[in-house]
């Protein structure tokens, strides 16, 4: 019966920040999986890609239990300050393609380093701007993807947000230069014919990694 309890109490204190939410697609769903997973390592929790459900349990019912009687602080999982990081980032990432300084966009992955669309956009910006860095950041945000996966994700839905995302920031962010336009191409090319094979077949290498 206890186990039960603290599960409903984790889901409560889990799913709350969802109502800060304007909307919640498949990208805010990525992104409270995220939340749960930082907090969940910051408490020892998470290890080798696995949750501990009973324990994280407990951790959040003790937690729950400390704040509402305001015996001591506890601040282990603050939904608004993820909130905030989020549009902190995604404001930086904006002015950054706005402005052109790559610097506030490594600022923005400096605040969400496990958001694969941020990896995604420094990708898309240094090949638009610099025709450098595209490999690493991609591979990055690959990585990101594997990680998930590897602690339960989905992995053709994961690789299909991916893509999908990839070839249409690379689309929108298409350079004018014609050598940095081909590159870009290439990436978005590579993109559409792995999307082409996964509405095909529900399928794609990269999940047999």
């Amino acid at each position: 019966m206890k186990i039960t309890k603290y599960k409903l109490i984790l889901l409560l204190i889990l799913t709350l920040p969802i109502l800060f939410l304007t909307a919640c697609d498949d990208a805010d769903l990525d992104l409270i999986g995220l939340v749960i997973e930082a907090w969940a390592e910051e408490n020892g929790l998470y290890k080798d890609g696995k949750f501990s459900p009973y324990p994280m349990a407990q951790k959040a019912a003790e937690d729950t239990i400390g704040e509402i009687t305001n015996k001591e602080p506890f601040i282990q999982l603050d939904g608004l300050d993820v909130i905030r990081d989020i549009e902190k980032a995604d404001e930086l990432a904006e002015q950054a393609w706005k402005e052109k300084e790559k610097e506030k966009l490594i600022k923005a992955i400096n605040l969400r380093p496990k958001d694969w669309r941020l990896r995604e956009q420094e990708a898309a910006f240094s090949l638009s701007q610099e025709s450098i860095g595209k490999g690493i950041s991609l591979n990055d945000s690959d990585s990101i993807i594997l990680n998930q996966v590897r602690a339960g994700g989905d992995c053709v839905n994961l690789r299909t947000q991916q893509l999908e995302f990839r070839e249409s920031l690379f689309e929108e962010h298409m350079s004018s230069d014609e050598d940095r336009q081909s590159d870009m191409q290439y990436v978005q090319s590579e993109a559409q014919e792995e999307l082409q094979l996964i509405y095909a077949t529900k399928q794609t290498p990269f999940c047999d990694q």
